[in-house]
């Protein structure tokens, strides 16, 4: 836009400068033709007619010419000669000067002028407008470019230092390739070493695993012959497990056996009562239960019938055995699953441990509720060892309460069991070997009627064994 300005302006100019040039040119002329004219006069006075005529053309012309500038009109040669020069200046400079749009009424010198002047004088103010902005341009243009070049040196620095770190980091890059090339050296060479002393190693360890193999060998055949060892429990001997009757007494209900002080026996143990010549008591069925209720001597202690029938009364030298005490030793047992011996619903674990440790035995490990502020909780009490001898099993069902805490806990005991070897038996075949009888078999005892059989028994108590019944002194089938 600015261009196009500067070309209009530059046109304008242009055009000025030929009309002024022209118009020196027609006033030369005419300067001219009017000294000729009174050259003329003053040398031809003859053709003063012929000059007039020329005078009154001339004056015709400059009444055209005056009309062009803005006088009177006239007719004559110079208005011929204005004209074309005016057809002249709309053709070739209408469009430049801006007079294409001119009303041909306002097309003469004076108004033309003006019109230039006041071109001229608003290009000069737009050229002056121009060249404050410019300036301020300039001034920014300066400013931006100092910024620029202080930006530029600050960038450069920054591109230096960017360089000189890069080339650090290569350095310290190569450095540490270096040091692992050197570190990978070591670990192989240590890897060599470790494989070196693993092979090694290994050949001790397997040739520590052939020794041990051997003794677990052996071991193994150590505790086939304990187990075999275990298995005497099992059978009834007179004298390693339990000892036999030596006497009955129907009327009073009493048995003597030929067990006592001697063989650490003491009161309120049940043995089971199998007939003679029964050899393996886990396949037999006892014949009746007796309890001791009095140890009278080294070799003598009293026991009432506990159970007896008529058909197969018990009777003198009938076998007695118990698994929870063997002559001067004490059976070690653990307790899993819910324990219910009598079939009350409740829950009697501790009722099977007294049971237990009043027939001379010893409760290893065993499944106890506690109670605290966050309610009940089970935990396994003492742990089992070599010594063990049963994992006595209750119910483990999804019926009883706490079922999956002691399910845990009692599948806890049972793989120790079977890490240690002990044997797992049921709760009721445990109880029958033992001897005893549960409340509400009590009556099972026939010879001398259920009177006697619960003789001594009242209602609600807990105690699953009779009261003791001594013999009658000095009467017939009386001990002494």
């Amino acid at each position: 836009m600015a261009a196009r300005e500067n070309q209009g302006l530059h046109i304008a100019l242009i055009i000025f400068v030929i009309l002024t040039i022209m118009m020196s040119a027609s006033t030369y002329v005419l300067f001219k033709n009017s000294r000729e004219l009174d050259d003329k006069l003053k040398v031809a006075s003859a053709d003063k007619a012929q000059i007039e005529t020329k005078r009154a053309d001339t004056a015709k012309d400059v009444d055209s010419l005056l009309q062009l500038i803005g006088y009177a009109p006239g007719e004559g040669v110079v208005k011929t000669a204005l004209s074309e020069q005016n057809d002249e200046i709309n053709t070739k400079y209408a469009a430049a000067l801006g007079l294409a749009s001119v009303p041909d009424d306002s097309k003469n010198l004076r108004k033309v002028l003006g019109q230039l002047a006041d071109a001229i004088k608003s290009k000069e103010d737009t050229a002056e407008a121009r060249d404050k902005v410019v300036k301020q341009l300039t001034a920014q243009l300066a400013d931006a470019q100092g910024k620029s070049e202080a930006k530029l040196v600050e960038v450069v620095k920054a591109r230096d230092a960017a360089i000189a770190d890069l080339e650090n980091e290569r350095k310290a890059y190569k450095d540490a390739v270096v040091a692992l090339t050197t570190e990978k050296e070591q670990l192989v060479k240590e890897k060599t070493d470790k494989n070196k002393a693993i092979d090694e190693q290994k050949a001790v360890y397997e040739k520590r695993i052939a020794e041990i193999t051997v003794q677990l060998a052996a071991a193994r055949k150590d505790v086939g012959r304990l187990q075999e060892e275990i298995k005497k429990y099992y059978v009834i001997d007179a004298s390693a497990a339990g000892g036999q009757i030596t006497w009955v007494s129907q009327r009073d209900n009493m048995a003597y056996i030929n067990l006592g002080t001697d063989d650490g026996l003491h009161r309120r143990i049940t043995f089971s009562v199998y007939p003679p010549g029964t050899n393996d008591v886990s396949k037999a069925a006892p014949k009746g239960k007796i309890e001791v209720i009095n140890v009278t001597g080294p070799k003598l202690a009293e026991a009432r019938i506990v159970e007896s029938t008529d058909k197969d009364p018990l009777l003198p030298g009938d076998l007695i055995h118990t698994q929870g005490w063997h002559p001067g030793q004490h059976e070690h047992f653990g307790i899993a699953g819910y324990v219910d011996i009598d079939g009350t619903t409740n829950e009697q674990t501790r009722k099977l441990h007294d049971l237990v440790v009043a027939n001379g035995g010893i409760v290893d490990a065993e499944i106890l509720e506690t109670k605290d502020k966050t309610g009940t909780s089970l935990a396994i009490r003492g742990s089992l060892n070599v010594n063990t001898r049963y994992l006595i099993m209750g119910e483990i069902g999804a019926d009883k309460p706490n079922d999956k805490g002691r399910l845990e806990k009692s599948t806890t005991l049972i793989n120790e069991a079977k890490r240690l070897g002990v044997e797992q038996i049921g709760l009721q075949k445990f109880l029958g070997m033992m001897g005893y009888t549960p409340r509400s078999g009590a009556g099972g005892v026939t010879n001398n009627g259920p009177a006697a059989a619960n003789a001594g028994a009242k209602a609600g108590e807990t105690d699953t064994f009779r009261p003791r019944q001594p013999p009658a002194r000095g009467v017939d089938n009386g001990a002494f």
